[in-house]
């Protein structure tokens, strides 16, 4: 008797975007379902983090955990990121950055064994905060970075480490070159400066190409007048890995509240800087931060632990700014 009843089949879950529609599998993400069937949407580090395939939802519900960490206007708009969404009704998704920019390399300087500045023409419509990140694309290639250069300047800039398998840091690097064309979304990103931190110290840690969203806050606060103290330490493995120091020390001879302190993970003192575990080097240089404002890029993982330290130290969670690079 009881095998007359059959179990009812669960109804799929359905994608529409682009004009189509795609049945999403009980155990696939959102962006799982469109690259299954072969469509390129934009993704980085496929853990919630980078905020590079961050859509917009027009109709249909999200789970919370696809919103954590984007800013409250995002959310209000109906953006979730895909990477961890796993649907539970129809969706019907759109793309939130609305057209894509056409923008020109100018030039792409070495500026150690690894990383490249490069420089791309500036969009008169493109409107952003230094410190804020934007995803470059290039035939079917997406990857987020950081915004190194001020609203003031006419060009654009990143820094970006060539990796060893990295396909856009291999264009960007060493593969495209002056003139050609890649285009940009808007800008995003809650890591910048506001005028309201005027009378706060700011500290600055960064490791690696983390240098580039500080090298960016920074001079945004001199430019807009910041009166009190603005520490920047940047940390490396070896003192090679630094760049950008004739540059940041420039800053510290012109500007009496400007500080630099590059920081050196190795066994031999550096000639410049100090030597040690960045986030050591900084809670040891500062006793009392729980006034100050905070902004830590790069490692994630280092940026976890400076986080933890700070907090520990009796920095607010709130007053600590942060953009992990993944």
């Amino acid at each position: 008797m009881f095998g007359l009843f059959k179990k009812k089949k669960k109804k799929e879950v359905v994608l529409h975007y682009e004009g189509d529609s795609y049945e999403c599998r009980s155990s696939e993400t959102v962006l799982d379902c469109l690259e299954r069937n072969e469509l390129n949407p934009p993704f980085s580090c496929r853990t919630g983090v980078c905020h590079s395939c961050k859509m917009r939802v027009s109709k249909g519900n999200v789970s919370s955990i696809s919103t954590e960490g984007l800013s409250e206007k995002d959310k209000e708009s109906g953006c979730f990121l895909p990477c961890v969404c796993q649907p539970k009704e129809d969706l019907f998704l759109e793309d939130p950055n609305g057209a894509l920019i056409d923008v020109k390399i100018l030039n792409h300087d070495k500026v150690n064994a690894r990383t490249w500045r490069i420089r791309v023409s500036r969009p008169e419509s493109l409107i952003y905060q230094p410190g804020q990140f934007l995803n470059i694309h290039y035939q079917g290639l997406t990857r987020s970075y950081s915004l190194a250069s001020l609203p003031s300047e006419d060009f654009l800039e990143f820094h970006v480490m060539q990796m060893p398998k990295g396909q856009m840091s291999t264009l960007l690097c060493q593969k495209l070159q002056m003139g050609d064309v890649l285009q940009v979304s808007e800008a995003t990103g809650l890591c910048c400066y506001d005028i309201q931190y005027q009378k706060q110290t700011l500290l600055l840690a960064g490791t690696g190409t983390g240098l580039a969203p500080i090298y960016g806050i920074a001079r945004d606060a001199l430019e807009q007048g910041h009166q009190a103290n603005i520490y920047v330490y940047h940390g490396s493995l070896k003192q090679q890995d630094l760049y950008l120091m004739r540059e940041l020390s420039r800053l510290a001879d012109i500007y009496d509240q400007f500080h630099y302190i590059p920081c050196v993970l190795n066994d031999q003192p550096p000639t410049t800087g100090l030597q040690g575990k960045l986030d050591d080097i900084i809670v040891q240089q500062h006793d009392d931060m729980a006034q100050y404002r905070i902004f830590l890029c790069g490692n994630p993982d280092i940026v976890k632990t400076m986080q933890a330290r700070c907090q520990t130290a009796g920095v607010p969670e709130k007053a600590i700014l942060a953009d992990a690079f993944v």
